[in-house]
């Protein structure tokens, strides 16, 4: 098989930094466009480390012959699982960086086969015959509505929430990866590309760039990153193209029956993930008459974890204040509030937003008992009760006493050379300093996890007493005891590591006949 491909991504007209990645592996057939997000939280670093993952595994992969489809498709599946794993683990490692996540698009072709991989919302178009279609389907809640007949395409492309993610890589718990796969012909073009491009320029002009063939690669890509420029550039764009040009008599795998694309269900969405937390101006076109009430219809069927934006709550919602004690300090950071309503069994997730000479302050729908769960970072997540009442007339806002709020100590071990550290484990101790033996670490930090950092950072409890245990290669394992911080207070410990052992020392052993 011979195919040209050209790559081309822009940080746009508004945006200081570019946070999508692109990997492009011509020698393996793998091509893919990551979108990170997470605003200032370091969605360039999800959507690297999303590309370092991905880039690792498939190298791995092809250093011998697959046998099958359903093996490539099982490599594309694991490694964005993977992936998954090790964006949620940054956040863990570095707390002021959770809600960082990334989306993930990936073509991979072999033996006359294409395999695509996605989570989130960026997209891959294939054309064919001069008709181009869309072959993955969009993890946000806007396509169900689509796809269940309640929008248009047109609607779809411009509504209000098209940005809110129903998959997102970085969760904490297991993503749906799609992957499904299909025949390659000569002349086959692929479009790999960010919601950059999609979100600015109208898909019928995207389209009609690709079909224009008679021009090179470079020049389409060139050409739709222009049309999104001019469409507003509020968000970085990244576009990959691939063309067949030959296919071979080695080219004969078939391809296999695959799943269908993740649904949108209670089972299959933990989370709403509002991609408006990257930092751009999209503009924000008047709603459309339809919105609440298909939600409704989607969301009726179960309690779901979701992420919506502040003026989305409701026609009847009322604010609440956050008001703390006095001598209680909020957060500088942001905050955000994790609401359940005890009554409706539902679920839903808030920043926090500061009112002019205010407290920062959320919204519920309406009177109610509710249990409000706080979470900044360097704080420890704050549940407390919440009660707003019904009155005639209605309340409009109400406070949330905050009589104290636990701030995080640091403690920050300084081990300069990390390339003999195989594993360091955080346990909490008991009142005397004890670690029980059956008891799990509060955190493992794994080798891949240490790479290019000369110093690891915990966020601890206030009067708590700790143990940290750092695995040193072919040495006993070097133990800092009772470890203690108070709040907002930041301790190093400088880990003086023992010089490594010499790999030139002869061995002895003898031979066998």
């Amino acid at each position: 098989m011979q195919f040209e491909h050209f790559a081309l991504t822009h940080t746009g007209l508004v945006r200081e930094m570019n946070q999508d990645s692109i990997l492009a592996l011509p020698r393996c057939g793998v091509f893919m466009v990551a979108d990170g997000m997470g605003g200032e939280k370091a969605g360039d670093e999800a959507s690297a480390q999303v590309v370092k993952t991905t880039q690792a595994a498939v190298e791995a992969f092809f250093k011998s012959k697959p046998t099958g489809p359903s093996q490539i498709e099982n490599m594309l599946r694991d490694t964005l699982l993977e992936a998954n794993h090790e964006v949620f683990q940054i956040s863990v490692r570095e707390p002021a960086k959770r809600g960082l996540g990334s989306t993930a698009s990936l073509l991979c072709l072999h033996r006359g086969v294409y395999f695509v991989a996605q989570v989130g919302d960026s997209r891959v178009y294939r054309l064919r015959d001069g008709a181009a279609v869309q072959l993955t389907h969009d993890h946000t809640l806007v396509w169900l509505l689509y796809e269940q007949g309640n929008i248009t395409r047109d609607q779809l492309e411009t509504h209000p929430e098209r940005h809110l993610l129903t998959q997102c890589i970085g969760s904490q718990k297991p993503v749906k990866v799609d992957v499904f796969e299909g025949d390659l012909q000569v002349g086959d073009t692929f479009l790999i590309c960010s919601d950059g491009l999609t979100g600015y320029a109208r898909e019928e002009k995207v389209l009609e760039i690709l079909g224009e063939t008679e021009i090179s690669l470079e020049q389409r890509a060139g050409m739709m990153v222009d049309a999104a420029l001019e469409a507003g550039g509020g968000d970085n764009v990244s576009v990959i193209l691939v063309k067949i040009t030959q296919l071979d008599a080695e080219d004969n795998w078939e391809p296999e029956a695959t799943a269908p694309p993740t649904e949108f269900t209670e089972d299959t969405v933990d989370m709403l993930i509002d991609d408006e937390m990257r930092p751009q101006a999209r503009p924000r076109r008047r709603r459309a008459g339809l919105l609440w009430g298909a939600l409704v219809a989607v969301l009726a069927a179960g309690a779901l974890f979701f992420l919506l934006p502040r003026e989305a709550v409701g026609p009847n919602a009322i604010a609440v204040y956050l008001e703390p004690a006095e001598g209680v300090a909020l957060p500088a950071g942001a905050v955000t509030a994790t609401i359940v309503s005890t009554a409706a069994d539902t679920t839903a997730s808030q920043t926090l937003q500061a009112e002019d000479d205010a407290a920062p302050s959320f919204t519920v729908p309406g009177p109610g008992e509710y249990q409000v769960t706080l979470q900044s970072a360097g704080y420890a997540p704050l549940t407390l009760p919440l009660t707003v009442p019904a009155a005639e007339p209605a309340v409009e806002r109400v406070s949330l006493p905050i009589a104290e709020w636990t701030r995080y100590g640091t403690y920050t071990l300084d081990y300069g050379d990390p390339s003999q550290l195989s594993r360091v484990r955080l346990f909490r101790a008991d009142a005397n300093g004890r670690v029980p033996f059956d008891r799990a670490a509060e955190l493992t930090v794994t080798p891949d996890q240490l790479a290019g950092q000369s110093r690891l950072s915990f966020d601890l409890l206030p009067g708590e007493i700790y143990l940290v245990q750092v695995d040193v290669a072919g040495r006993r394992p070097i133990t800092h005891e009772k470890i203690s911080v108070d709040s907002g207070e930041t301790v190093v410990y400088e880990l003086n590591l023992p010089p490594p052992l010499r790999a030139d020392n002869p061995t002895t052993g003898g031979s066998q006949p």
